[in-house]
């Protein structure tokens, strides 16, 4: 699994500046990003360097009918241009669709790890660990709006919720953290955190607890527990295949963490503010899922399959969305800090 970082990509717009295959055009824009990085104007440099890198990189359709012609004869020698003709055709025939020399190959690394710099608008709010950068945008008024919205879309999500057969009926299932989980891939761990926060707070002030906000906290706490480590992860591995690896960990992480506070925290506590004894809650179990013998069983048997489920249908709706309404996000996130 590859590791895209933003040195990574300051290096290959470094070697960018270098190559014979470089038009000028891009490197000078190159050379004028490499200059505002670091400084205010690194965010306007981000956008004009993936612009100019978009418009420069060649697609195999454009480099083979040169490779073909006279004129690439006559630069690369009759033989030499035979050679890249056919390996221009091989990798088209392949579903490749880009040109393969040195300057297009690092453009197409660029476009393909875009969000890198899309993320990475300066470095003062960059987080790293071991080197790797994963960055959370600065709170400015724009951006707090936008975490808001995502909040109170978790929000009206969970209005769209139902229990699931072998759990008892306290326990609904519902897909609220998809977008705390969007704002986190966009904006950092921290605000998609606060998303997660955004709509417990909505939840209490417009409909308020019935669990002596317990069920409040508990949720808030797993959605963190998912939200935070799936960003996390993502931002260290920057690919589908990361995305991927990400969701499946956030979503063992929250469910293992869900079963850990069920155990410590929710139950002792129900059974303390309302004074229920635990065999009641046991029963509760036992009457949808005859596995329910004892509170190990309820944890194993009941808490874990379901969080297991729960955020594995989220996860699974995220890889399966994140990319077409990627293009919508990264929009909006490019205007944050207009």
């Amino acid at each position: 699994m590859s590791t895209v970082t933003f040195a990574a990509i300051k290096s290959k717009v470094e070697e960018l500046c270098t190559l014979p295959s470089t038009c000028p055009e891009l490197k000078a824009v190159c050379r004028e990003w490499l200059a505002a990085v670091g400084t205010d104007r690194q965010q306007e440099m981000n956008t004009k360097l993936l612009k100019e890198v978009g418009e420069d990189i060649n697609t195999l359709d454009d480099v083979i009918p040169f490779f073909e012609s006279a004129a690439g004869k006559k630069i690369f020698g009759e033989e030499t241009a035979a050679q890249l003709a056919k390996k221009a055709h091989d990798l088209k025939a392949e579903g490749k669709k880009y040109c393969f020399c040195p300057s297009c190959t690092i453009c197409l690394f660029i476009l393909e790890n875009k969000e890198v710099l899309l993320l990475c608008r300066n470095r003062q709010f960059s987080i790293s660990l071991g080197g790797i950068m994963f960055v959370n945008r600065p709170l400015t008024t724009r951006a707090v709006v936008f975490i808001g919205l995502l909040g109170a879309l978790s929000f009206l999500l969970m209005s769209f919720e139902f229990p699931l057969p072998f759990a008892p009926a306290y326990m609904k299932f519902e897909i609220s953290d998809m977008p705390a989980l969007f704002g986190g891939f966009f904006l950092g761990p921290i605000a998609g955190a606060l998303a997660a926060f955004v709509k417990i707070l909505l939840k209490l002030v417009i409909i308020g607890t019935n669990s002596a906000l317990v069920g409040e906290v508990m949720n808030l706490f797993c959605s963190i527990a998912y939200v935070v480590p799936s960003t996390i992860f993502y931002h260290l591995h920057h690919s589908k295949k990361g995305a991927l690896y990400a969701l499946v960990s956030g979503s063992l992480i929250a469910s293992i963490f869900a079963v850990v506070t069920n155990y410590y925290f929710a139950i002792p506590m129900y059974v303390k503010l309302y004074g229920i004894p635990l065999e009641t809650i046991l029963k509760m179990g036992r009457a949808v899922n005859p596995f329910v013998d004892s509170l190990i069983d309820y944890l194993l048997f009941t808490v874990l399959p379901f969080n297991l489920i729960k955020y594995g249908i989220v996860s699974f709706l995220t890889y399966l969305v994140y990319k077409k309404a990627s293009v919508a996000l990264t929009e909006i996130v490019n205007r944050l800090d207009r």
